[in-house]
């Protein structure tokens, strides 16, 4: 008798959590078009690829980080889809970026082969309304940015 009722009212919960998952509403992904980020004024952009593959491949500049802080370490910091492709995206931007706009009016953007903002070995000014690829010392071996 005992083994009926437990049975009985196993099979009544598995019913109850069947119906309220038929109910339930399923979950859409936003539009890929609604998530692709683009710079904005007093922000950088730090892109996967340089604005050589670019050039070579349609505008594609692959994934992008923006920002109006100063990093000084990229290792948390990650690639996003951008309006220029998303290679690259999901991926941390420490060690991963070629080409940086700077989307400040007057204010220069260095970037650093060092976290904590170390130029030691080396770094690149990337000058206010400007836009350059990273030197080959830097290309896909930056770790800190700030303005300066």
């Amino acid at each position: 008798m005992r083994t009926r009722t437990m049975v009985s009212v196993g099979a009544a919960a598995v019913g109850l959590v069947a119906t309220a998952l038929a109910a339930a509403p399923v979950a859409s992904a936003a539009p890929a078009a609604s998530t692709a980020v683009q710079c904005e004024t007093n922000f950088v952009c730090l892109y996967y690829h340089s604005s050589d593959y670019a050039t070579s491949h349609g505008g594609n500049y692959g994934a992008v980080m923006e920002t109006a802080a100063n990093i000084s370490d990229f290792k948390d910091w990650y690639f996003y889809k951008s309006a220029y492709g998303s290679d690259g995206a999901g991926l941390s931007v420490k060690n991963h970026a070629a080409y940086v706009t700077n989307w400040h009016p007057t204010k220069t953007y260095r970037v650093y082969y060092n976290s904590g903002y170390s130029c030691a070995y080396a770094c690149q000014d990337i000058h206010g309304a400007s836009s350059a690829d990273l030197n080959s010392q830097l290309k896909n071996n930056d770790a800190s940015g700030k303005f300066l």
